[in-house]
């Protein structure tokens, strides 16, 4: 079975949560100077952990929930680059 891969990129400056639409593996990579707690995950530029990555998940799951963002607020720069793919069966 073959799919499609359809990608939406988005970059978050400010607290924020993102619905569910459609799509399956997402990954989320804090790039700015303020650490983010991302679905109760904190991440850092500077911690151990920078990232979350969705993006294994078989083709045909659907992520459904939401995805709930957080700046700390003590950096200068708050910024998180989330991908979100979306397979297609061809």
């Amino acid at each position: 079975m073959a799919y499609s891969v359809k990608k939406k990129v988005e970059t978050i400056t400010s607290n924020t949560i993102l619905v569910a639409e459609d799509f399956g593996g997402w990954q989320a990579i804090c790039v700015g100077d303020d650490p983010v707690t991302v679905n109760g995950i904190e991440l850092s530029p500077s911690g151990n952990v920078v990232g979350l990555d969705y993006t294994n998940l078989h083709p045909s799951a659907i992520w459904d929930d939401t995805i709930t963002i957080r700046f700390a607020g003590t950096g200068t720069n708050p910024k998180l680059i989330v991908t979100r793919l979306k397979y297609i069966q061809r």
